[in-house]
């Protein structure tokens, strides 16, 4: 299995490499700090410190928050190959429990309720 962790250690640091090269932890850095810019300076400023929303603000488009979401998810992976030798192919989220559950149960009637509390 160690091969396994040697060939993952090569992709980033060459091959027989002894350290990962800072250049591609910047540009990593980079690339993600790029695609992610808009959704963090629009969580910053209208969601963590609440700022007025100025006429001329951009709101981030869906689209936006997909490109963020995929360039953290590419990252995630390479990086965690390498610290933990474990992939992660697909980057979706899980449900934990059944999200539909609630929609199974009848809601209670409250005309019922008002029909038996209400004076008339």
């Amino acid at each position: 299995m160690q091969w396994r962790g040697d060939d993952e250690f090569d992709e980033l640091a060459g091959a027989g490499g002894a350290h990962v090269d800072p250049d591609l932890v910047d540009q990593d850095r980079h690339e993600l700090s790029k695609h992610s810019e808009s959704i963090r300076r629009h969580v910053d400023k209208q969601l963590a410190h609440f700022e007025a929303l100025k006429s001329d603000a951009t709101i981030p488009t869906f689209a936006d928050l997909d490109v963020a979401i995929d360039a953290l998810g590419s990252t995630f992976r390479k990086y965690a190959r390498l610290l933990t030798g474990a992939d992660r192919p697909v980057m979706k989220p899980m449900p934990q429990y059944d999200w539909l559950a609630p929609f199974a149960v009848a809601q209670p009637d409250r005309r019922a309720h008002y029909l038996f509390t209400h004076t008339w």
